[in-house]
């Protein structure tokens, strides 16, 4: 999925965690919850090698998990002004970062500039100032637990709209980069799903960075991958 496509998703989850409360506004809250449930897995999203519980976070009516069009007879929301700054905020902060549209990364990065009840909860939860916050995401490496040393298995970290992030990455990075099995990616590979390219003077392949977000997104509106694909993800 794109970096644009995320912040979608995260304003769509926003405004249905303030129909779940029966709230007229969207607050800055409820993107906060939004944008942190796409870099989720289980409920739990990681910032640096700090997890946020998001069950824990949220009130049981506020938890992210509900659609968005839950309780349809409800007046959609409009986003308030707390929820209006940040969006200003994140698009400052793209055009700073010389990206072409905002993206996820600076919807999280704009968090800390501005307060609000939960942020505030949040922050002091994790240990971290408004700049550390922006420390862990300038690294560009958040939404899933650390991979556990000598291991294969477990969940890899997520790249979200890492400034400077690589463009050609290996099989290995690929695989760590969707958060699947190696396998998986040479599947795609071999299907013709995923371009991959060998650089001069060397054997392994590679992949664009671009063709794996364009993979992303295909895969996200396709739905579960295909038999073959779904093998690969245990470990051999």
């Amino acid at each position: 999925m794109t970096e644009t496509g995320q912040v979608e998703w995260a304003a769509r989850r926003a405004i249905g965690r303030a129909k779940r409360r029966g709230d007229a506004e969207v607050t800055a809250d409820d993107l906060l919850v939004g944008a942190l449930a796409e870099i989720s897995r289980f409920d739990v999203a990681w910032i640096g090698d700090r997890a946020v519980d998001l069950r824990a976070l949220c009130l049981p009516e506020e938890e992210p998990s509900g659609a968005a069009d839950a309780a349809p007879d409800a007046v959609l929301p409009a986003y308030g002004p707390g929820a209006v700054e940040l969006f200003e905020r994140a698009a400052h902060l793209a055009r700073e970062d010389g990206a072409g549209s905002t993206g996820l990364v600076h919807l999280l990065a704009a968090v800390a500039d501005v307060p609000s009840p939960l942020r505030d909860r949040l922050f002091s939860d994790l240990g971290l100032s408004d700049a550390e916050w922006r420390a862990e995401l300038a690294r560009g490496v958040v939404g899933a637990p650390p991979r556990l040393a000598g291991g294969s298995k477990g969940a890899s970290a997520t790249t979200v709209g890492a400034p400077g992030g690589p463009d050609i990455l290996g099989v290995e990075d690929a695989a760590h980069y969707l958060g699947v099995h190696p396998q998986t990616v040479r599947n795609y590979i071999r299907s013709g799903k995923l371009p991959a390219y060998r650089l001069a003077g060397e054997r392994f392949l590679r992949v664009l960075r671009k063709d794996l977000l364009a993979l992303l997104e295909r895969v996200r509106a396709d739905g579960e991958p295909d038999a073959e694909e779904a093998s690969s993800l245990s470990p051999p």
